[in-house]
């Protein structure tokens, strides 16, 4: 009845299992490295963001093809707390954790640097190739398109869309009421003649579009029982069901679903 890995032995366990990749890892690259003849030859890969805790981390790998050709290798080295975000910094923490952490010297391993447009900076910072990455480009186009992303010009909003960010506020109410409780989820299921518990998908996930094209998605694929229980609690529910805004949802979603294809 007691517990079955304390936490001391979920930490030896960790360790273990990371040098245990350590090893796998080194078989790989001396391989790489060898067949390579002394050139780089991978893509490191990067990309900042904030954790729940409001802690500032930076995610990195590495990616490359085996010298045969069958396969595309992309393993994730780390992710790795990083208060300054400035290229010089992000720079010197991808080459600290390859060269203390792996024991290989960043300029013989990488050869180019991917990221998205507003870190271009830390390829330079390493010396090597620059590749933008088209999914944060195509992801930014469709959070413009909804009014997510707003564009300013000395401090000046120049793109504002509040209509689109009132759709998805509707849709979004929309979503989180009938994942409320499960009593609503089941009317709107018999409602739907359906077997199953129809769920719509909130867009939990704020940093890509495809998430908030779910959202619609989601919303339009139940569109015919929400109607019908709309107009059944009519007068208790905060969001929108009139003809206009089921349009509106249509356009937008129509809009996001070209970003979402092109990034997923």
């Amino acid at each position: 009845s007691g517990a079955v890995l304390t936490i001391g032995g979920f930490f030896d366990r960790t360790r273990a299992e990371f040098a245990v990749f350590q090893r796998y890892f080194s078989k790989v690259i001396d391989y790489q490295m060898e067949k390579a003849g002394g050139n780089a030859f991978g893509q490191i890969l990067h990309d900042g963001g904030t954790l729940d805790n409001h802690i500032k981390h930076q995610a990195f790998g590495l990616q490359f093809v085996d010298p045969h050709w069958n396969q595309n290798f992309v393993i994730c080295l780390g992710l790795t707390p990083l208060k300054d975000g400035t290229a010089p910094a992000v720079a010197d923490l991808l080459r600290r954790e390859l060269k203390d952490t792996y024991k290989y010297d960043p300029a013989k391993i990488i050869a180019a640097s991917m990221q998205d447009g507003a870190a271009v900076a830390v390829a330079k910072e390493l010396g090597v190739e620059t590749e933008i990455c088209l999914m944060h480009s195509a992801d930014k186009v469709g959070a413009s398109a909804i009014g997510d992303l707003v564009r300013s010009k000395n401090k000046i909003p120049i793109n504002e869309f509040p209509e689109g960010q009132a759709v998805m506020d509707n849709v979004g109410k929309m979503a989180t009421y009938f994942n409320k409780t499960e009593t609503r989820m089941s009317e709107l299921c018999k409602l739907a003649g359906a077997g199953d518990v129809i769920r719509l998908r909130t867009d939990k996930n704020g940093t890509r579009i495809a998430a908030r094209w779910n959202l619609l998605y989601s919303a339009l694929r139940d569109m015919i029982p929400i109607k019908q229980y709309a107009a059944k609690h009519e007068g208790e529910i905060e969001w929108c069901s009139t003809a206009e805004a089921w349009r509106d949802i249509m356009e937008l979603e129509a809009v996001l679903v070209i970003s979402k294809v092109l990034t997923t």
